[in-house]
């Protein structure tokens, strides 16, 4: 199930760039379950970042059912991803050639027990009951639209008890995946910080 639920978000993730645009390898990257990075990739040329809003399915690949349930997931990671960058990282709001564009999405595996119509919308409660959330972020220059890495990593939510602790859970989840990507801008990406 994790090599099916890790393979679905690559060949997600592979889907939006084009062909020419794919070379990346995989990389060493203990703290996720997987990460590639294009071997001509030079972060040191990007001053800036660009934040696609988070895409979000459930493992079927139908999007959730309520537009204000995706909007405040969203906002949730938003908060998360600001608050790791604290300030120290320009957030742009048009692509360029010094532009990192960033492009997340959010997987919902359903546990293998769940029964649900295929295509049906996922609701809130059913995003944060029991099951995983995968998360995969593609980088990406903003300008020619060059894929320059990819990793995706899980969190399981299968071990809180009420709605309020898996929300908590995903949460806590974005907070660390957001951690992982400032730690990422800071060792590669030292021109796109604020002086």
């Amino acid at each position: 199930m994790k090599s099916l639920s890790i393979l679905l978000c690559c060949s997600v993730l592979s889907a939006c760039a084009s062909p020419g645009q794919q070379e990346v390898a995989r990389a060493d990257a203990p703290r996720v379950e997987y990460s590639a990075i294009n071997p001509h990739a030079d972060f040191s040329n990007y001053r800036g970042l660009l934040f696609v809003p988070l895409e979000i399915l459930n493992a079927d690949q139908s999007p959730l059912a309520s537009s204000q349930d995706l909007t405040e997931l969203r906002l949730e990671f938003r908060k998360a991803f600001i608050t790791a960058l604290n300030n120290d990282y320009m957030i742009l709001s048009r692509p360029a050639r010094d532009v990192l564009r960033i492009r997340g999405q959010l997987v919902k595996t359903i546990p293998g027990s769940a029964k649900r119509e295929p295509g049906a919308g996922l609701s809130f409660s059913e995003l944060t009951s029991g099951g995983d959330l995968i998360f995969s972020m593609q980088l990406e220059n903003s300008f020619t639209g060059e894929v320059l890495a990819r990793a995706s990593d899980r969190s399981s939510l299968g071990a809180a008890r009420t709605a309020s602790d898996r929300a908590a859970s995903i949460i806590d989840a974005a907070n660390y995946w957001a951690g992982l990507f400032r730690d990422f801008l800071d060792k590669n990406v030292p021109d796109a910080r604020r002086r």
